[in-house]
């Protein structure tokens, strides 16, 4: 299954071209959260985490926001299992 994140920082931003994105990616379901990148607590994503099976993708509409999270080691300690289980980014 594809799964994808979409987030912008502030209320007044619109996710819809992220989530049309995702949606002609082939995304079966998609995630979406009104978030600052400074804030830890992201429970769209932590959810859609939890979402992943083995053989899942996760993808966002530019790669952006999970690559930096992982660099970060944000990704990393919310949750350090996703790097042992089959799951493509």
């Amino acid at each position: 299954m594809i799964i994808g994140y979409a987030r912008v920082s502030t209320q007044d931003q619109n996710p819809q071209l992220q989530r049309d994105a995702l949606e002609e990616a082939g995304c079966e379901q998609v995630f979406e959260e009104r978030v600052t990148g400074t804030k830890r607590e992201r429970p769209e994503l932590q959810a859609c985490l939890r979402t992943l099976r083995d053989g899942d993708c996760l993808t966002d509409q530019s790669s952006y926001d999970a690559t930096r999270q992982v660099d970060s080691g944000l990704f990393l300690s919310q949750s350090s299992s996703i790097f042992s289980r089959p799951i493509s980014l």
